[in-house]
């Protein structure tokens, strides 16, 4: 049978006190990580190689969770919205043969200041014609394809698309003008540029003192997962292996 999962809700009051906990999503499998959107909702999926993705509201009554069925039917991992690119962009972390996708919206179906339709939305994934090895040096290209979309599993039909294959994506954030991913098979964060269109890593820690911590003592990262980043570029990272840290890098790598 398959496990368990689901989305659960901690409340705190503005001193930071617990004051309430709940369920906000249930019935669901192997839930991971999501996103938080700017319209107050909570994007999460399951990581299954057939899950959905879903969204639901933070709040107690909030009402019944949606299934996002232009999301693809894969193994969900974490989002992020970006409202300028009218696009939501999503990993894959089945552990080999994970893509990088997006969903992208119309201008009809995503008004200025306003919420998708997210029933409405095409499934895209990502090809570097260079390869990613060419852009672990520097920007590279990339190309959206849309991916196929009619409820079979990725893994099953991705072949069929000319996309990338990244070594385990994990989290994803955006942050003006920037899409920010990590995977954690090779240990790298990579920066895709939307208006440059152009993807590269910020971090490999082959790359020796660029990718090497300030404090020589400490190790270099590994097992990147999950990302979140302040206003002003610096991004915490946190360790689903190596020495479980939870790591900041800096805009300067």
């Amino acid at each position: 049978g398959q496990l368990g999962g689901g989305v659960g809700a901690l409340r705190f009051d503005a001193e930071g006190n617990l004051v309430d906990a709940y369920a906000c999503q249930t019935g669901t499998t192997t839930n991971c990580s999501g996103g938080a959107t700017p319209w107050g909702t909570w994007i999460n999926g399951e990581e299954i190689a057939d899950g959905y993705m879903f969204e639901c509201s933070p709040l107690r009554d909030g009402g019944a969770p949606v299934r996002l069925d232009r999301f693809g039917r894969k193994a969900h991992e974490m989002v992020a919205v970006d409202p300028d690119g009218r696009a939501i962009y999503h990993t894959e972390d089945f552990g080999d043969g994970d893509r990088f996708y997006r969903t992208r919206f119309d201008a009809a179906d995503w008004p200025a200041d306003g919420r998708p339709a997210m029933d409405r939305g095409v499934l895209q994934v990502m090809q570097v014609p260079d390869g990613i090895e060419a852009a672990r040096l520097g920007p590279v290209p990339i190309v959206w394809l849309d991916a196929i979309d009619d409820g079979t599993p990725q893994r099953d039909v991705a072949d069929q698309v000319p996309s990338t294959v990244f070594a385990g994506n994990e989290g994803v954030w955006y942050l003006s003008g920037f899409v920010f991913f990590s995977t954690k098979s090779d240990d790298n964060i990579w920066a895709i540029d939307v208006a440059a269109g152009t993807v590269e890593s910020i971090y490999n820690p082959a790359d020796g003192p660029i990718g090497s911590p300030v404090d020589p003592s400490e190790p270099p990262m590994a097992g990147v997962d999950n990302i979140a980043m302040t206003l002003d570029g610096e991004m915490l990272v946190v360790e689903d292996g190596g020495d479980m840290r939870c790591m900041v890098l800096l805009p300067d790598r």
